[in-house]
């Protein structure tokens, strides 16, 4: 996941309290080492995705809800009180709407 606001990276997890049901639980700050590349694909994660309720928002900016960008399909900090959101990874600017289906998921 990328910060909408800073553009820097954070390490997104989500729980799966029943099948076929995602929550965000937590965001934590990534910061690749000197010369590591972005990690590897691992497959994804398919349901419905949902903000879990202890969720404490995006560590580098405090946004409380994510986007899937409708362009590079990154996921990115959103704050959901503005209809348009700004992808943090591409930079792509668009109105939310839908529903998230599939993340993504790398290790």
């Amino acid at each position: 996941m990328a910060c909408a606001a800073t553009r820097l990276l954070c390490a997104a997890r989500f729980v799966s309290p029943r099948p076929g049901l995602w929550e965000l639980a937590s965001a934590a700050p990534y910061n690749p080492a000197p010369g590591v590349g972005a990690p590897g694909t691992a497959g994804g994660l398919e349901g419905e995705f949902h903000v879990g309720g202890g969720y404490a928002g995006c560590p580098r900016c405090g946004a409380t809800s994510y986007v899937k960008c409708g362009r590079c399909e990154q996921l990115s900090c959103w704050r959901s009180e503005s209809p348009m959101s700004t992808c943090g990874a591409c930079g792509n600017v668009a109105r939310v709407g839908g529903q998230l289906t599939t993340v993504q998921r790398v290790d």
